[in-house]
């Protein structure tokens, strides 16, 4: 249960606005929320640039930048050092950190157990955590480890990196607005905005348009999209792709742009802190992961009604709790032809066939957009997903056999 009193809530993470991307924007809608829900929030990151103002509000919540973990061999030394002398100041309530839990073990030991310490953890942080002994067990430090998929979850246990007693999945939310009515006179001025704001974003009301915010790092999901578009080309001539975002692989998408010679149909205009006018525009959303790969950019697509196409069908969301108190994944499923469309992943031929076939048939994108709204909205509403982040910091439920739990 939330305390009734306000609570000061300091959220720990070393990349924040103005770096941008799926994850900064979910720290700052979860800032928003706490903030929302009568919380003094602080945000403490570092300044990776000269001239970046140490202190200032972002949104609804206080942030203060420490110098930077990596400038010179003692840099990691000095920001955890100017960490904690902003927390001994602020005398938070609880702490939320994103990351691998680096940062945690100074953290713990001037808050004490007294004052919850909760790891966010995702996908991309396991894959950097070092793999020493020393290192992995520094997230059992923390009273609680919050994983975004079921995969983070899994590899973590697999690697003894956290207590599985510990360990709960909750995945992103989005700001879930008024229900969204989508029309052809809202698209077209929406088209207009988007044209008005840069030229490379300009498009013809009449003209399909494509979109995917698909992460763009291990998973060759958008390079099978981008060989698909050739298929879709031969039937919608002036169709445009916008891959939205960035990543490792950012430089293999374009150079098949390039090698497709498609660089006028299929764009990469980078991140946006808003798509709501850019799905507004949008006629369909791709999923082109072949592997299950949970996608902010999806949740906000779905959330603003546009017809979501997957190749793996199914994200995890937050969930019930199993008898040991852990909050274990959900899993919501795009059906077929009821809340979306489906291809075979890994195969550019069948994904392009489908996303043919989806520009087709307005009518029956309309229907399965709304139908997914409907469904999934709920689950995967920001308003929700911070109550739990909220339930975690401020009334950490602890495992009854936690204090003599040990891996098997």
């Amino acid at each position: 249960m939330t305390p009734s009193t306000p609570q000061r809530i300091a959220i720990v993470t070393r990349r924040f606005w103005p770096i941008s991307g799926p994850t900064e924007h979910f720290i700052a809608d979860l800032g928003d929320h706490f903030s929302g829900a009568g919380n003094h929030v602080r945000l403490f990151t570092s300044a990776w640039q000269k001239g970046w103002p140490t202190e200032c509000s972002f949104r609804e919540f206080d942030l203060r930048r420490l110098s930077r973990p990596s400038s010179g061999p003692w840099g990691t030394y000095r920001y955890q050092r100017a960490l904690i002398r902003e927390l001994d100041l602020f005398q938070p309530d609880a702490v939320l950190l994103f990351g691998s839990g680096e940062d945690l073990p100074p953290v713990r030991k001037l808050v004490g157990d007294s004052v919850p310490c909760v790891v966010r953890i995702d996908h991309r942080a396991v894959v950097r955590t070092n793999r020493t002994i020393q290192k992995n067990l520094r997230l059992n430090l923390a009273d609680a480890v919050i994983c975004d998929s079921l995969r983070t979850r899994n590899e973590l246990v697999m690697r003894k990196t956290a207590l599985p007693q510990r360990v709960e999945l909750v995945s992103d939310g989005v700001t879930c607005r008024a229900e969204p009515e989508r029309s052809l006179l809202q698209q077209a001025n929406s088209r207009t905005a988007l044209g008005d704001a840069h030229p490379i974003l300009r498009i013809d009301p009449a003209q399909p348009l494509v979109v995917t915010g698909a992460p763009l790092n291990g998973d060759g999901g958008v390079c099978d999209l981008v060989r698909a578009w050739k298929i879709v080309l031969e039937s919608f001539p002036k169709a445009k792709l916008w891959i939205l975002g960035d990543g490792p692989r950012s430089r293999k998408v374009w150079d098949t742009i390039s090698d497709h010679d498609m660089i006028y149909t299929a764009i990469m205009p980078g991140y946006f802190d808003d798509l709501d006018e850019i799905f507004q525009a949008a006629d369909l959303y791709v999923h082109p992961m072949r592997g299950a790969v949970n996608c902010r950019c999806l949740l906000e697509a779905i959330a603003n009604g546009v017809c979501p196409l997957v190749t793996d069908n199914s994200t995890e969301s937050i969930a019930k709790r199993d008898p040991d108190g852990r909050r274990i994944g959900e899993m919501i499923e795009v059906q077929r032809d009821s809340t979306g469309i489906i291809a075979p992943p890994g195969n550019p031929v069948a994904l392009g066939e489908a996303i043919t076939m989806a520009l087709r048939n307005s009518d029956k994108r309309l229907e399965l957009g709304a139908n997914a709204a409907t469904q999934f909205r709920p689950a995967i509403d920001m308003a929700r997903i911070g109550s739990v982040f909220l339930e975690s910091l401020l009334g950490v439920r602890q495992p009854e056999n936690a204090s003599g739990a040990s891996f098997s």
